[in-house]
């Protein structure tokens, strides 16, 4: 049985890493975006180039939603440079204990395990992808 899944913001940064590395997991996602079709369309071409399956969903979830799970810190994604203020990353990774911003990649990884069964026994936790900040 294919199992789907909504992932608010998959357009970009690291909601499309949690779509990729859903699809690649066996997911059917659904590619949530506000505004970019365009960033969506692309999320969707690599999740069917790679052999999964997507759907896009356009809508402004920032009312309603309440979420926990995975608390990213510094990760490296376009926001910062959307954001004006590119260098963002490099300025603050000395801040960071493992000397590094993160990636998205490595957020979506914990997103993957907490939908696992290998987290069945996880209930109501914060997990900080942080690099230990």
């Amino acid at each position: 049985m294919t199992r789907t899944i909504l992932i608010t913001g998959a357009s970009r940064g690291m909601g499309a890493a949690c779509a990729l590395l859903a699809a690649a997991s066996g997911y059917r996602v659904g590619v949530n975006y506000r505004s970019d079709a365009a960033a969506a369309q692309t999320v969707l071409a690599s999740i069917e180039a790679a052999g999964g399956s997507a759907f896009a969903v356009q809508a402004d979830v920032a009312e309603g939603i309440r979420v926990n799970g995975v608390r990213p810190g510094l990760i490296d994604t376009g926001m910062h440079a959307s954001g004006g203020e590119p260098g963002r990353i490099a300025r603050l990774q000395s801040s960071v204990p493992l000397g590094r911003g993160g990636d998205a990649a490595e957020v979506a990884r914990a997103v993957l395990w907490l939908l696992s069964d290998e987290a069945s026994y996880t209930t109501g936790s914060f997990i900080d992808v942080s690099g230990g900040r």
